[in-house]
């Protein structure tokens, strides 16, 4: 019995330690925290828990509302269902809400959300849904390829609904834009790009895009055309027609155009294509154009052509009036000039050997100058201000130096220091010193533009390139007062426009076929400004000389060689004349006269009508193409 009742004051003993322990808990409990034991969080409420989707490079994060978890509860992140990889964690606020949770860049398209409480119970996840998969955009409606058109206008569209657009026009930022958008734009190479932002800020990362061609339609209309039918029996040889020549040639006061594809010479009245006469010329391999001057004084034009021999013509009807014979198989007239100060015109020519100067009147020899190897006669000036003529030369094939020869014995003013393969140099006061320089291309393993001292040979200037360089042509094609070089790369199958004071880049035309051959520079559209005319393959092409787009595009399937400007027909509009390329399709050539249906401008706007600037083959700049020089 003793022991029974012993028992017992133990039982109550625990059961009032128990009993006040529990008292104890419960306000202890209820003065910290009031978290009620043992319960489990809440689930947090999806409706007020929201996933801030940002631009890719800015962090998409978690964001809840008030009362959107237990207060003071701590708010975990995770990445998998499984619950181990923990991206972030937060303490909730009093009222339920909790500060945003970074779940890092477009990293998770799903995340797991769960509160845990102060005792460490959790409640069961939620899935909230994160976009980060960017949309895809489509060009819907676009130009053809190419096209004429000028006003362009595009169309596209968004995989999903709710879409922002961007677009750029080439080289030109992204801007905001919608569907449709216009542009207008110049002739040549264009592309257009699109990309799509979805409203959770993610961006295509590959945007749609489109590339095109502006082909303004070819302004001018056809004059006239000549052929050639049939060979002459004697023809040995092969060539291509070059540049035409322009003149009145038998006093008429008419312009007549002379030419010498194959081996022989024709005169064709420019009024209505034709036929004034033919000279047949023995060997004609017609690398340069046929030269018009005035060489023995008597106030007419002559012809003179290159073949076995140099040959002089009558301009009125193509009858012989002297020949010279050099060492060589094959002979070219390269330029005339007054060299020995006579108020005569001397013929300059050259073979594979030697420089001749010849007396216009007759044809003999006044001095010749031993190059050894290919070096023509490119260009005529008076370069150092001596008042008399010097002669550069340039290489047409070999690697060679370029010369600065004495018009009046021939000796030798100065030589570069750079050997130089495929030179046509021209003459021109490109840095505005009053002064002249020479201005060359190459077109050899070393395809740059120098720009040298006319009076010593010096460099002043190199613009580097690479491949074929075509020959340089002179104008101040922006209207700054100054000149600028213009030529052609044949296997980057660009235009350039060139600072003529220090060699700068002053545009890049874009994209087109191989240039090949000089450009022309002249007003040709009325708008009393310069443009460029540059030959292709199967090509003409004009482009804007202040940027180098392009205005129009002639195609002939036949090829096409450097044309010329002038008003062939005397009605006061500016026309383009030029063979096709028989020596490429070994076709009989023809013979284009195209009226450009613009008013033919004065001599400041038609700088450079023709290869080698004039009918003389001076290759000097002068700011009027017409003589007297």
């Amino acid at each position: 019995m003793i022991l029974m009742g012993f028992m017992m004051d133990i039982k109550k003993v625990i059961l009032l330690i128990l009993f006040v322990g529990s008292i104890m808990a419960f306000y202890s409990c209820e003065k910290k925290e009031n978290i009620p034991l043992y319960e489990i969080p809440q689930l947090p409420k999806r409706e007020l828990i929201f996933v801030e989707e940002n631009p890719p490079g800015n962090e998409d994060r978690v964001f809840g509302l008030s009362g959107a978890v237990c207060n003071d509860c701590k708010v975990i992140v995770f990445a998998d269902e499984g619950l181990t990889n923990e991206i972030h964690s937060e303490i909730a606020n009093e009222d339920g809400s909790f500060l945003p949770i970074s779940i890092g860049d477009n990293m998770f398209g799903e995340v797991f959300l769960l509160v845990e409480n102060k005792i460490g119970f959790r409640s069961p996840y939620i899935v909230l849904q994160n976009d980060i998969f960017p949309p895809e955009t489509e060009i819907t409606e676009f130009p053809s390829n190419p096209t004429e058109m000028t006003s362009i206008t595009f169309k596209f569209s968004c995989s999903e609904d709710g879409c922002a657009f961007e677009c750029k026009i080439d080289n030109e930022e992204w801007e905001r834009c919608s569907s449709p958008i216009t542009y207008f734009l110049k002739g040549g190479n264009h592309r257009f790009d699109v990309r799509a932002i979805d409203k959770a800020g993610n961006k295509d990362y590959s945007p749609a895009f489109y590339e095109w061609r502006i082909e303004p339609p070819f302004p001018g209309s056809l004059l006239w055309t000549f052929s050639q039918i049939e060979k002459i029996p004697e023809r040995v040889g092969e060539g291509y027609a070059p540049s035409p020549a322009f003149g009145d040639i038998d006093g008429d006061g008419k312009l007549e155009v002379v030419v010498a594809p194959y081996n022989v010479v024709h005169a064709i009245n420019g009024e209505d294509g034709s036929l004034l006469w033919s000279s047949p010329i023995p060997f004609s391999y017609p690398i340069l154009s046929p030269i018009l001057a005035d060489i023995d004084g008597d106030g007419r034009l002559e012809v003179i052509i290159g073949g076995d021999k140099i040959y002089t013509l009558n301009g009125e009807d193509g009858s012989l009036l002297w020949s010279y014979d050099s060492e060589d198989w094959q002979v070219y007239p390269l330029l005339t000039g007054d060299l020995d100060k006579d108020g005569k015109e001397e013929v300059v020519v050259a073979d594979a050997y030697k420089i001749y100067a010849l007396n216009g009147e007759d044809g003999s020899l006044l001095w010749s100058y031993n190059t050894g190897n290919w070096q023509w006669p490119s260009s005529i000036a008076d370069l150092d201000g001596d008042g008399r003529l010097e002669i550069v030369t340039g290489s047409p094939w070999t690697k060679n130096k370029i010369l600065a020869i004495n018009g009046e014995d021939g000796s030798l003013l100065w030589s570069s220091s750079m050997e130089l393969e495929g030179s046509f140099p021209v003459i021109g006061d490109i840095d505005g010193d009053g002064r002249l320089e020479v201005i060359t291309n190459s077109s050899g393993d070393i395809a740059n533009i120098y720009a040298l001292n006319g009076e010593d040979g010096s460099i002043l200037w190199v613009n580097e390139n690479t491949c074929r360089i075509e020959p340089p042509s002179l104008a101040d094609i922006d209207n700054d007062g100054k000149l600028e070089v213009v030529v052609g790369n044949y296997c980057k199958k660009e235009f350039y426009a060139i600072n003529g004071e220090d060699g700068s880049l002053l545009w890049i035309s874009s994209k087109l076929d191989s240039p090949n051959g000089p450009v022309l520079i002249g007003d040709i559209d009325e708008d009393s400004k310069l443009e460029v005319v540059g030959t292709l393959l199967n090509s003409i092409y004009a482009l804007n000389g202040e940027d180098g787009s392009p205005l129009w595009i002639y195609d002939n399937t036949s090829g096409v060689n450097t044309p010329s400007l002038t008003d062939i027909n005397g009605d006061g509009i500016i026309d383009m004349i030029f063979y096709s390329d028989y020596y490429l399709y070994e076709e009989f050539p023809t013979l284009y006269a195209f009226s450009l249906n613009a008013p033919f401008p004065p001599p400041d706007l038609l700088p450079w009508p023709m290869a080698r600037h004039d009918v003389k083959g001076t290759s000097l700049y002068t700011g009027d193409p017409y003589p007297p020089w």
